[in-house]
C-alpha cells in the first residue's frame, strides 16, 4: 500500500489546520501534518513492533510502532487510530492517548498522537502494511534503534510511554 495518495491537513505547531494538500507534496516539501501511532503492549511488558512493508515509499522494511498512519484530511486522531488498529492487526482494544509529540527527521515532519493499547495476541497482520511483526523487549527495540533499523516514530513513542510510566 502506498504512503501517498491521501489528502493531508497541514497544521501549525498548535495543531490548527491551515490547508490541505496531497501527501506526496506534503512530504516533498517537508510540511507539518498529523499522524497517529499505537504501541500495543503485552502482559510481559513487551511492545509489538512491525516491520514496514518493503513496498512502502517511506521507511521500507524498517521497524516501527505497532500501528502508524497519517491522519487524512478531515479525520480525527481517534477515529484514525481505531480504524487503523483493526485494519493493520485485526485488533479491537481500549486505546489510551499518551500525548502528542513532534517527529521531524529526513523524511517526516509530523505532529504524532501516540496511543497505548494492551493485548497478548495479534489476530491478523496486514501484508499490505507490513512484512511481519513481533513482541519485543525494550532492550531489543533499543538495539534496533542503535543499528538504524527502526523509525524515529518508534523511538519517540517508546520514550513518551516511558515518561508516562514514571
Amino acid at each position: 500500500m502506498s504512503d501517498y495518495g491521501l489528502i493531508l491537513d497541514l497544521i501549525n505547531k498548535e495543531d490548527e489546520v491551515l490547508q490541505s494538500l496531497p501527501s506526496r507534496e506534503v512530504h516533498e516539501k517537508g510540511l507539518l501534518h498529523r499522524a497517529m501511532h499505537i504501541l500495543i503492549v503485552n502482559s510481559k511488558g513487551q511492545i509489538f513492533v512491525r516491520q514496514r512493508s518493503l513496498q512502502k515509499e517511506l521507511y521500507p522494511g524498517v521497524w516501527s510502532t505497532s500501528v502508524g498512519e497519517h491522519v487524512a484530511s478531515g479525520a480525527s486522531y481517534d477515529e484514525t487510530a481505531e480504524r487503523a488498529l483493526k485494519e493493520f492487526l485485526g485488533l479491537e482494544c481500549e486505546l489510551t492517548l499518551l500525548g502528542k509529540i513532534r517527529v521531524k527527521d529526513e523524511i517526516e515532519n509530523e505532529l504524532m498522537a501516540v496511543y497505548l493499547g494492551r493485548a497478548d495476541d495479534i489476530p491478523h497482520i496486514s501484508s499490505k502494511h507490513m512484512e511481519g511483526g513481533e513482541f519485543l523487549s525494550e532492550e531489543r527495540i533499543q538495539a534496533l534503534l542503535r543499528q538504524g533499523k527502526a523509525t524515529s516514530h518508534l523511538k519517540e513513542a517508546v520514550e513518551l510511554m516511558k515518561s508516562r510510566d514514571s
